[in-house]
């Protein structure tokens, strides 16, 4: 059942706004279902991962059974398709779905969601291999996320799948290790970074903001 939020991508003004709860690095969403039996709890942590329980309300405990795929019998089947119908919801009203395979590409797609109110679209032809996004006012695409094998960047021999955003910036950044020239992109103008956890998540975003500002 935890599939349900698999390659989903919550948007935190849209939690809030449905009724989720900030608790210390956690949004937490409750609803008591079954005729106030359970209580359906959602979290969503500060990494936009989703996880949800069943708390029999009685022993003020996790109801197991609920979770376990396996057990199929006509009691836990209504309360599992009660809460499903919640999280569909929760999901239909709050979440967008995503391809993104690394947590940087989807710390990524929040900073641009949450900054400039964008999100990364398919490229038409490469919905599989090239995601990219525009400035609003000038057009002017700030930013491709693609997966490529690795060896297309550092030009090593491995076929690695990874993934790599490229950013208009200061090719006088290029060191080969971290930061490399632009895939597929005008050399002289743009870069590439792989998604490796090599810079962490606030040098990215510095990143993005210059792409940001260069592509007015």
């Amino acid at each position: 059942m935890q599939d349900l939020f698999k390659n989903k991508c919550p948007e935190i003004s849209k939690l809030l706004s449905y009724g989720f709860i900030r608790k210390s690095n956690l949004l937490i969403f409750e609803k008591k279902i079954h005729n106030d039996e359970f209580t359906l709890q959602v979290e969503v942590n500060d990494k936009s991962n989703t996880s949800f329980k069943l708390i029999e309300n009685a022993f003020k405990e996790e109801f197991v059974l609920f979770a376990l795929d396996s057990y199929q019998g006509d009691y836990v089947f209504s309360l599992r398709k009660e809460a499903i119908a919640i999280l569909d919801d929760i999901i239909a009203k709050c979440y967008y779905d995503s391809f993104y395979k690394t947590q940087q590409a989807r710390n990524i797609a929040l900073f641009i969601k949450d900054n400039y109110d964008d999100v990364l679209t398919p490229f038409p032809g490469d919905e599989d291999y090239c995601y990219t996004v525009k400035r609003k006012d000038t057009k002017k695409w700030y930013l491709l996320l693609l997966k490529v094998q690795r060896g297309k960047i550092d030009n090593s021999a491995s076929q690695e799948p990874i993934e790599v955003i490229c950013l208009k910036g200061d090719i006088d950044t290029i060191d080969n290790e971290v930061i490399f020239p632009g895939f597929h992109m005008n050399k002289k103008h743009w870069i590439s970074i792989i998604l490796d956890n090599s810079l962490p998540d606030n040098a990215l975003f510095s990143f993005i903001e210059l792409s940001y500002q260069l592509a007015r």
